[in-house]
């Protein structure tokens, strides 16, 4: 692996969101202050270094009461939701389309749900957008999964899929895809080619944080399972067991998966049947996973050892999470959070947040080029 490029696109933003296709990356991120932003840059990733192809640009113009952003890759660019409250005081969810040239469109609702409604993972469909999402301030928080259509917001009732904790965290794949297989796209079948399910999504490979027990025996632990096109569990639900900000990886012999347990990154394989075996993780607090051919990329934050601050490094893992080719990224990171990772093809780009003197906060990327 060889580091291609380093970008600061932001400086004071927050919670960064990361997607990659098509030879391009697209980086969104919140700003707090008298007036809360969304902003967006996309990156030419074919290009030497880690250059912009336009100024960074608002993406929730009329709206308030911002949360972070999402970001997924779509036929034309990109696809990135947030939460707020629309112009007509409305309490939703919004998805924007970006161009490959990163031109921003307006802000369409596609979720309107009482408590602060925030987007935690999108999806992209043939027939849709799935939309992961939960409200913080209801009387019983959950993890919920709609299909965003484009007439409007969904009338279909969500998917609830368990309890969620005060910092919710998702994850959504295409069920039937894993690195190093032919199935690396989701078409319709069976009865969901005739639209069986009003959301019109199916085959999705689900991993998140839920609350375990009650009062103080609960604790947050990581669950996952593939779900049909009615929404039905498909295959074996699995419990990885306490953890935060998980992060899966399909293989074509079975998914990886990291989380955060006890400030220090855990790793294991999760079969079909759903057993979760550890695997020997990277040194890091923090970490993210994405797919690349028939191996898996991740990116891991880990205190330096000779300077104050973290430093980011990117390896590949096998089936068995056996690291090869790992290569330092950044260094000195003051503050580091939200780390997440995006693959395409051979390349990789991995963003964060840390700490910045004049401004409090800054979001940074970098290009990774795997070999």
């Amino acid at each position: 692996m060889a580091t291609l490029g380093l970008a600061a696109p932001s400086v004071g933003g927050l919670r960064p969101a990361v997607a990659a296709g098509g030879g391009r990356v697209a980086v969104a991120w919140l700003e707090l202050g008298e007036r809360s932003r969304i902003l967006v840059a996309v990156l030419d990733a074919t290009r030497p270094g880690a250059e912009l192809v336009a100024p960074a640009a608002e993406a929730a113009i009329g709206w308030s009461g911002l949360s972070s952003p999402r970001l997924v890759v779509a036929d034309d660019g990109f696809v990135l939701a947030f939460g707020g409250r629309d112009p007509a005081e409305r309490e939703a969810i919004a998805l924007v389309q970006v161009s490959r040239d990163g031109t921003v469109g307006a802000p369409s609702t596609a979720v309107v749900a009482e408590g602060g409604p925030r987007p935690l993972a999108i999806l992209r469909t043939p027939e849709t957008l799935l939309v992961g999402w939960s409200a913080w301030a209801v009387d019983v928080p959950t993890v919920n999964l709609t299909g965003a259509g484009r007439a409007g917001p969904s009338p279909s009732p969500p998917r609830v899929l368990d309890t969620a904790p005060h910092e919710p965290a998702l994850q959504l794949l295409p069920g039937g895809t894993r690195a190093g297989s032919e199935a690396e796209a989701v078409r319709p079948r069976g009865r969901m080619a005739t639209g069986a399910h009003p959301g019109g999504w199916h085959d999705v490979r689900a991993v998140w944080v839920a609350v375990a027990g009650t009062g103080v025996e609960a604790r947050d632990v990581v669950r996952g399972v593939t779900l049909d096109g009615r929404g039905a569990a498909r295959g074996e639900a699995f419990e990885a067991g306490e953890g935060r900000f998980p992060s899966l990886v399909r293989l074509a012999d079975g998914d990886l998966l990291m989380m955060e347990r006890a400030e220090k990154l855990w790793l294991g394989r999760v079969a079909a049947s759903g057993v979760v075996t550890p695997l020997p993780a990277p040194a890091g607090r923090v970490g993210s996973l994405a797919a690349r051919a028939d191996a898996g990329i991740a990116c891991y934050g880990r205190p330096a050892a000779t300077a104050d601050g973290d430093e980011i490094h990117c390896g590949q893992l096998d089936g068995e999470g056996r690291s090869s080719g790992e290569v330092a990224v950044a260094g000195g990171v003051v503050g580091l959070e939200g780390l997440g990772l995006a693959s395409d093809g051979d390349l990789a780009a991995v963003a964060w947040q840390q700490d910045d003197e004049l401004a409090g906060s800054a979001v940074d990327v970098a290009l990774v080029r795997c070999r």
